[in-house]
């Protein structure tokens, strides 16, 4: 990975696809190398450490399978795009006419459109960028979406602290009208409740809200929020991930159960390394809760996980990638 930044604090980085397609993949629609810039208010792209990249154990085998289904995507739209490599990803694997990207800051939308913009061969891709709270922006442009995908935080931004402000936006504030439930709020799932109520007026007849969630909580209890929400829930994608900014986060969890919230778990990487020997996130998926409860002897809580890592021991955690439908609806491939 080669870095550049600039006085402003826009990083770029120089990312070979090999690192995330693997050795010999030849990408038809992005360029190669990539070349990503980020602004001070996004976490730069992992992909020179894929197991610690969300698009890496998510975005990319949960795109997958839905194209090993041949399942046809016209309109994708990736909410809270960060530095828009999610989105990019689904332009190589899924290959949809029209590609939105959203977030909440101004100057994250602007560099992921241009990162977008400068990095896909195919400009027959529509391109359209929004600013603002979940699918909220999406009004604006007047479709309907095959699929709608967010890799959302769960970590609610304390009360003295300013959403747009830095790395803050990988946070979120709760604001009124939510309408989120208890087990939402104790286990931290409460703006993906809210992006799937949001999502429902822009979905296409058969689209898929898709959520990339950290499986730090048990799996039924993300697999509720859809359910309840109306949903036909399915697991496209089972996977472990290194955690990544891991002070921060893990100390983010264990304060969050100090309160009385959680309990929220991680894992040494060795039980990780042996459960998903040998199968692929997509089969992992189709046994998500089997292996599931063969690692729950090696979890181990955030309060405890945050004394791990002071010991220098590294942590990871597991992560599902739900597709949920609106219940009633056929199913189009």
């Amino acid at each position: 990975m080669v870095q550049n930044s600039t006085a402003s604090g826009m990083e770029t980085f120089e990312l070979s696809w090999n690192q995330l397609f693997g050795t010999d993949y030849s990408p038809e629609r992005i360029t190669d190398p990539l070349l990503i810039s980020v602004t001070p208010n996004t976490y730069p792209p992992k992909l020179d450490i894929p197991r610690a990249d969300w698009v890496t154990t998510g975005a990319l085998p949960a795109f997958q399978a839905l194209t090993n289904r041949d399942i046809t995507v016209s309109a994708f739209a990736s909410i809270g795009t960060g530095a828009g490599v999610d989105a990019l990803t689904a332009a190589e694997i899924l290959k949809p006419k029209v590609l939105v990207v959203t977030d909440v800051h101004e100057a994250v939308v602007q560099a992921a459109q241009s990162n977008i913009m400068h990095n896909l061969k195919n400009m027959n891709t529509h391109i359209l960028a929004g600013v603002g709270d979940l699918c909220r922006p999406l009004a604006e442009f007047n479709l309907k979406y095959d699929v709608i995908y967010e890799n959302l935080p769960n970590i609610p931004l304390p009360e003295t602290q300013a959403l747009l402000d830095g790395l803050n936006s990988s946070s979120f504030t709760i604001w009124s009208g939510t309408g989120t439930n208890t087990d939402d709020q104790a286990y931290l799932l409460e703006l993906h409740r809210a992006f799937l109520r949001e999502a429902k007026p822009f979905l296409a007849p058969g689209g898929r809200a898709i959520s990339c969630v950290g499986a730090r909580v048990p799996i039924e209890t993300i697999l509720k929020v859809p359910m309840t929400e109306g949903y036909a829930p399915e697991i496209l994608v089972y996977n472990w991930k290194l955690q990544s900014e891991a002070t921060e986060v893990i100390r983010g969890y264990a304060e969050n159960q100090r309160k009385g919230l959680g309990p929220f778990h991680f894992y040494p990487m060795e039980p990780l390394v042996k459960v998903f020997d040998g199968i692929t996130p997509q089969i992992a998926a189709a046994n998500a809760l089997e292996l599931e409860y063969q690692l729950a002897p090696h979890a181990i809580d955030a309060e405890t996980a945050l004394t791990a890592l002071e010991r220098g021991e590294a942590l990871a955690h597991t992560l599902v990638v739900v597709a949920s439908s609106l219940r009633g609806q056929p199913q189009h491939d």
